[in-house]
C-alpha cells in the first residue's frame, strides 16, 4: 500500500473546510487529513503538534492570515497548497515561487492535479521557496525579478531578465537563457505566459513566448512572418498573433 500523505486543512470558513475535506476523501484517497483548524493560531499549534507533510492553507483569514502564519514558523518543512477566494498580487507571487493554489469554490479536477503534482514531485528547497514567496507576496508581478523553475533535479532560482524565450514541449516548457543554457520546466507554456506577461514577455505563437528585451529582428513572410532573437534563434509568428504583436511597435 502506498504511504498516505499527512495533511492539514487551515481555513476559517467551516463550509470551506468541510467541502475540501469531502473532495479529498472522494477524489484524493492518497491524502490522510489528520486535522482541521479554523484559525491561524490554532493552525500553528496543530502544525507543531502533528508535523504534516502537506497543508491546505487559506490565505485570507482574520487575525493571522496564511502568510502571517508561515512567517511565524522558523523552518518550513511541509509543502503548501494555498486556498483562496480572491485574485490578487499574491497569486502571482505564488506562481513565481513554484507553489500551487486553488481558487474557491474548489474544483475537483484542479484539486486532483495539485495533489498529484505534490505526490509526484521531489519536495526540495521548501524553506527557500517559502522565503522567496513571503518576501514578494505584496509585489506586483512586474516587480518580481526572479522565478523559481520546477525542473527534474529540483528547483532553480532564475533571473527573469536572463530568460530569452520559452518554448512549449507538451505539458512542459523549454526555457532558454541568455548564456545559452536551457532548462525543461514542469509548467505549460500557458502557465509561463500568465506568470511572465507583466515582465515584457509576448506570446507570438501557440508554442513560443519571447522576452521582448531580446528581440533582434522581425522578418516579413507568409503567414505571420518570423522573429530573430538575440541568441540568433528564428521563431515563427503565428498569423493570428501577428497584428497584435506588431501593433505594440506601431507597425
Amino acid at each position: 500500500m502506498n504511504k498516505k500523505i499527512k495533511a492539514l486543512i487551515i481555513d476559517d470558513e467551516t463550509d470551506g473546510r468541510s467541502v475540501l475535506h469531502t473532495l479529498l476523501k472522494l477524489y484524493c484517497p492518497q491524502v490522510d487529513v489528520i486535522g482541521e483548524s479554523g484559525s491561524g493560531e490554532e493552525g500553528l499549534a496543530m502544525i507543531d503538534d502533528l508535523n504534516p507533510e502537506l497543508v491546505f492553507l487559506d490565505i485570507d483569514m482574520p487575525g493571522i492570515n496564511g502568510f502571517s502564519l508561515l512567517k511565524r514558523i522558523k523552518e518550513i518543512t511541509f509543502e503548501v497548497i494555498f486556498v483562496t477566494a480572491h485574485h490578487h498580487y499574491a497569486l502571482k507571487a505564488i506562481k513565481h515561487s513554484a507553489l500551487d493554489y486553488l481558487l474557491k469554490p474548489v474544483d475537483k479536477t484542479e484539486l486532483i492535479q495539485a495533489v498529484e503534482k505534490y505526490a509526484n514531485s521531489e519536495q526540495t528547497k521548501v524553506n527557500e521557496r517559502m522565503s522567496f514567496l513571503l518576501k514578494n507576496e505584496t509585489k506586483d508581478a512586474g516587480e518580481l525579478s526572479q522565478i523559481i523553475l520546477n525542473v527534474r533535479e529540483g528547483y532553480i532560482f532564475a533571473e527573469i531578465d536572463q530568460i530569452v524565450r520559452c518554448e512549449a514541449d507538451g505539458n512542459y516548457t523549454q526555457v532558454f537563457f541568455k548564456n545559452g543554457e536551457k532548462q525543461l520546466a514542469c509548467k505549460t507554456l500557458k502557465e509561463f505566459e500568465s506568470i511572465l506577461s507583466q515582465n515584457n514577455f509576448w506570446r507570438i505563437h501557440k508554442s513560443h513566448l519571447i522576452n521582448l528585451k531580446y528581440l533582434k529582428k522581425y522578418i516579413k513572410g507568409d503567414g505571420g512572418g518570423n522573429v530573430v532573437m538575440a541568441d540568433n534563434s528564428e521563431i515563427e509568428v503565428s498569423r493570428r498573433n501577428k497584428d497584435a504583436f506588431l501593433k505594440q511597435f506601431n507597425l
